[in-house]
């Protein structure tokens, strides 16, 4: 098992940032965690995912390319609601990725954040891998 890392920051909507696969293996699970920084005084919302979709897909539905997402909100000064920090992890998967198949993290702004800041640790086992395994049907 081996963790790799995507790290990316945004203050407008778009791609965060990629990793390639670096073998055959089995993502087995994500740890993914988002902060919102606002501007002061403004209200503002963040929406992070990591896919296999080189798209943010998080308004699609059925979008099968989506591994995990997170969505974080800083509503102060219109209704006191404040969630700046997410920590979001999905265990217990068994995803096939591919040597050099790329995973992207994307990342959706509202408002206006001075920053949306997110992590994306991903356990891929590299070791059970098996019989080369088909490609992804997108």
């Amino acid at each position: 098992m081996e963790v790799y890392k995507i790290a990316g920051n945004i203050t407008s909507t778009g791609l965060m940032a990629s990793i390639d696969a670096p073998a055959d293996g089995r993502i087995r699970g994500v740890l993914l965690t988002v902060d919102l920084s606002p501007a002061s005084g403004a209200d503002c919302a963040g929406n992070v995912e990591v896919s296999f979709s080189s798209s943010a897909v998080m308004g699609t539905n059925d979008a099968r390319a989506a591994i995990v997402g997170a969505y974080v909100r800083n509503e102060l000064t219109t209704s006191g609601s404040v969630n700046p920090t997410a920590n979001v992890f999905v265990g217990d998967l068994d995803i096939t990725v591919l040597a050099g198949e790329r995973l992207y993290m994307h990342g959706i702004v509202a408002g206006s954040p001075t920053v949306l800041d997110a992590q994306a640790y991903v356990y891929i086992d590299t070791q059970g891998a098996g019989a080369r395994p088909q490609p992804r049907r997108r």
